[in-house]
């Protein structure tokens, strides 16, 4: 009760009453036992309780690739239930198509002809009709068994067959399948804990290389980097190449230089390296942008001033 409102509108809200659902069914089983009811659906509260090992996402924050996983798997119930009306809606379809033909074909065909006895394997009823063209598209039958009844009654059918493997294999499944990965990719970027320990493996992953090429830079091994070292190294094209990997522009060594020499010594440390990199790097960003109109407009001032105040004397 400490967190009041809080516990249902809060940004934890669904894990609140998730938690909250558990330790109710908690509390109605012990009270079902302790007033000796053995009742069928205690062993089902029983069970729900189970379910608290779910509780275990809210830790896979350094599990990054576990966690992606079990939350695409519960991100996707929706569009799998979905997806499954679909298919089975597609099949209902096929199902009822193919059963008209085989239908018509045992009415006009004579009694005791071989072939009734393998349409009706697999096309008896509706529902072994259904199950047979689901496992044509899971591979749960080989598709030459399924078209072969269907081509004795009609050589039509047997192409309704084949346009009916390419729809649901070559497209239908395919298209559910880019859906999946796609509500996967989008809670991977959505994700407040996934986006930020990515941002963060980037930032330590780009601070390593940057340690890497100091060193480098480095050749007389002083733990500095002058500027005709860092003019003799930027003039190499496939530096120059690297550093266009790491974002970073150093056809200007000498404008670069002076920029990542922060305390003016004319010699460039490790830690003004990397941090200096890390500020130089990519093209402007909007804040760059108003920061630089926001110190000219403070230049502008104070001209401005300084003209008045000239004008006076």
């Amino acid at each position: 009760m400490g967190e009041e409102l809080a516990f249902w509108v809060g940004p934890e809200w669904r894990w609140n009453i998730f938690d909250a659902v558990m330790v109710l069914s908690m509390l109605i089983d012990t009270a079902l036992v302790a007033a000796g009811l053995e009742v069928g659906y205690i062993r089902l509260l029983r069970v729900i309780r189970a379910l608290r090992s779910f509780r275990i996402i809210r830790v896979l924050r350094f599990f990054r690739e576990l966690r992606v996983m079990l939350l695409s798997i519960m991100n996707s119930i929706a569009p799998l239930m979905w997806a499954v009306l679909f298919l089975a809606l597609t099949i209902s379809v096929f199902s009822v198509v193919f059963l008209q033909g085989v239908t018509n074909f045992i009415l006009d065909a004579q009694p005791g002809v071989d072939s009734i006895e393998e349409v009706q394997q697999y096309y008896q009823s509706f529902p072994m009709a259904f199950f047979s063209l689901f496992m044509a598209i899971t591979g749960g039958e080989d598709w030459i068994n399924l078209v072969e009844p269907l081509i004795q009654i009609s050589s039509a059918y047997g192409v309704l067959f084949v346009i009916y493997i390419s729809l649901m294999v070559l497209g239908v499944l395919n298209i559910i399948t880019g859906i999946f990965v796609e509500s996967a990719s989008d809670l991977s970027r959505q994700d407040r804990d996934l986006v930020t320990q990515a941002e963060q493996e980037r930032t330590a992953n780009y601070m390593k290389e940057l340690r890497k090429l100091f060193i480098e830079l480095d050749t007389n091994c002083n733990g500095t980097i002058s500027l005709k070292e860092f003019e003799g190294f930027a003039s190499r094209h496939e530096v120059q190449a690297y550093f266009s990997v790491l974002e970073l522009d150093v056809t200007k060594a000498a404008q670069v230089f002076r920029l990542l020499d922060v305390d003016g010594s004319n010699e460039i440390e490790i830690d003004e390296f990397v941090v200096g990199c890390m500020r130089l790097k990519g093209l402007a960003k909007g804040v760059d942008m108003e920061s630089l109109m926001f110190e000219n407009k403070k230049l502008m001032t104070r001209w401005s001033n300084h003209q008045k105040w000239t004008r006076r004397l």
